[in-house]
């Protein structure tokens, strides 16, 4: 869920000809990050991304699977990743939501 949720941010970032970020923390406005749970920020500033290209053929940078997957399972506590899942899934449905009211 928390991929989903880097990605797709990412690839918003891409899409505005936004340049790529280089941490995960920088995905989002700084009134967005305001309203993050502080541990999910934390864990976010740790996240290096990698450069990838966004649909479209924009440069874009998104978290690498295995690199999410060693900071959540092995570096996480388990409050930074309840905060995690529940940022990420707040912001997943948000994204769903926003899609659906497209169509």
């Amino acid at each position: 869920m928390a991929a989903v949720w880097l990605c797709s941010h990412a690839q918003v970032r891409a899409s505005q000809g936004m340049s790529p970020a280089m941490c995960a923390d920088e995905l989002f406005p700084p009134v967005f990050l305001k309203e993050l749970d502080p541990r999910t920020r934390r864990l976010l500033r740790r996240l290096v991304l990698e450069p990838v290209e966004a649909p479209g053929g924009q440069p874009a940078a998104q978290p690498g699977t295995h690199e999410l997957a060693d900071l959540v399972i092995n570096v996480a506590d388990d409050d930074e990743r309840m905060a995690l899942w529940h940022d990420a899934l707040n912001g997943a449905v948000g994204i769903v939501l926003m899609e659906a009211f497209r169509l």
